[in-house]
This record gives C-alpha cells, structure tokens and sequence, in this order.
C-alpha cells in the first residue's frame, strides 16, 4: 500500500495534461483544470473507500483513512472555491 509517490504524481497529472492541453483562453484553462481535478479527486474517493475496508479501524492508517472520509466535503471545497489552495503548504512555510 505505498500512496505517497503515486498521489504526488497523480495530483500533479492535471496540471501536466492542462500544460498538454494549451488552452486558447484563462477560462477554458480553468475549466480544464477543474475537470481534471475532479476526476483525480473522484478516483481518490474512490480509493480511500476501498482501502478502509481492508485496513483495521483502530490502525493508524485507518484512523487516518477515517479523517479523510469524515471531512470529504471540507477536504474537496478547494473544487468550488478558487480562493482555496489544494495543499496547505504555504500555511506550513508560515510556521518557519
């Protein structure tokens, strides 16, 4: 169950196809990389369901699969909020 590399690698993916794609206008580049994105985080959904019900509830790694289901709705409103970062890197970079 090794994530980490294929999730930094299919998050990325929407920009490098978007980057593919050259859109004609700031419009259809955002539309672009909306449907892109949402495709991933569909997928990822997807993924954490499957993997929940073959993971302990009390594991670590369950209890983390658990706060991520639990908070779907806050984890994805960086779809419907442009406002929002995907990551909260820049949040972190703050702390140093």
């Amino acid at each position: 169950m090794i994530l980490a590399p294929t999730l930094g690698n299919e998050l990325m993916r929407p920009n490098r196809q978007q980057h593919d794609a050259r859109p004609a206008s700031r419009a259809s580049c955002i539309s672009l990389w909306k449907l892109l994105t949402e495709r991933w985080v569909t997928r990822l959904g997807s993924w954490l369901r499957g993997q929940r019900a073959r993971v302990p509830k009390n594991s670590e790694t369950g209890k983390a699969i658990d706060h991520s289901l639990k908070r779907w709705t806050e984890l994805t409103r960086f779809l419907d909020d442009g406002r929002l970062c995907m990551t909260n890197n820049a949040a972190e970079r703050e702390l140093y």
